[in-house]
């Protein structure tokens, strides 16, 4: 899966929130720092967890060229009718181990990403609801 529109959403949607609230205005400066700090935070998770989507996606595009490779030396050993010997057969599975385990950190990380975002999207929720009931 990916998440990459539903976090530039995210980090778009709380940059361009308006909060509906002149600060200017604020009664209570501790308040008002208080919500522009929360602001400021929610933006800086959603940028790391962007830069966090686009690591992950990185490493998908260097796995999938890893598997290209793969499958090449796979084709090469099996159209070709050549013999493969008991340590090329290793070194191919070990190869293969080592992509599934690539592939199941991959899943690991792009479901924290997902929880994360989940949780972000309710704080941004939260701190909205927050500030319209403060106000």
């Amino acid at each position: 899966l990916n998440y990459g529109d539903e976090l530039s959403a995210l980090l778009c949607d709380v940059e361009n929130v308006e909060f509906e609230r002149d600060k200017r205005s604020c009664p209570d400066r501790k308040m008002q720092r208080l919500i522009e700090t929360v602001e400021t935070e929610l933006r800086q998770c959603c940028n790391r967890l962007q830069q966090q989507e686009e690591s992950i996606l990185d490493d998908m595009a260097a796995l999938n060229a890893d598997m290209k490779q793969l499958r090449s030396t796979l084709d090469e050993h099996f159209y070709n009718n050549h013999v493969v010997s008991d340590e090329e057969e290793q070194t191919m599975r070990k190869h293969f181990h080592s992509i599934q385990d690539k592939l199941t950190d991959l899943a690991k990380r792009q479901k924290q990403n997902s929880l994360k975002l989940e949780r972000l999207h309710a704080c941004e929720s939260d701190q909205i609801a927050s500030v319209q009931n403060y106000i």
